[in-house]
């Protein structure tokens, strides 16, 4: 092997077609830099709209999410003020109630005392009831708000023409494959 190179580079030296060329080496680096110019330049034009584009989209999506947190937060802290003015007033009633109880339970009179013990229970369901009110009216918000989000989304994806090929295509083979494993005769 050590002859066969040796024979080699003797034979390279004496030929005066095979040399080497330095200037293969720099060519290359032009050659190079002349591709990575024309791919940047290329590359640029078609990716920074894209790019520019889907920035355009993230903000609209982050100003549409800040704009319907705010509205959650102004519901929520309503139902919250309404919340606290349900529990002044029923704790009121509930004093009320207590009070009169107590003043009956006193006097001895069965009759009124049943009657006393009627209303606060009555009460009592009454403040139960609006205690749960605005729990329930927040749950019934946020789930409107999923839903509407979900249907806005469904709407987007439906007028999407790729979803729409792309399930059409989903449709077919579905049907052929239903229609492949039934056998006519």
């Amino acid at each position: 092997m050590d002859n066969f190179v040796k024979n080699l580079f003797f034979l390279s030296e004496n030929i005066e077609g095979i040399k080497f060329n330095p200037d293969i080496f720099e060519s290359n680096i032009i050659n190079l830099a002349i591709l990575i110019a024309l791919v940047g330049y290329f590359a640029v034009g078609s990716i920074f709209p894209a790019i520019n584009e889907r920035q355009q989209t993230i903000l609209d999506s982050i100003k549409n999410t800040e704009k319907r947190l705010f509205e959650a937060n102004s519901r929520f802290y309503e139902i919250w003020l309404q919340c606290l003015q349900a529990d002044v007033v029923l704790q009121t009633l509930e004093n009320q109630a207590n009070e009169q109880i107590a003043s009956l339970v006193e006097s001895k009179n069965a009759k009124i005392v049943n009657t006393l013990t009627k209303d606060y229970l009555a009460t009592l369901l009454v403040i139960k009831y609006k205690r749960e009110q605005p729990k329930l009216q927040l749950t019934s918000l946020l789930v409107n708000l999923s839903l509407e989000e979900v249907n806005n989304l469904f709407k987007k994806l439906v007028a999407n023409k790729k979803f729409q090929e792309n399930y059409t295509n989903f449709s077919i083979l579905a049907l052929q494959n239903i229609i492949g494993d039934k056998k006519y005769e």
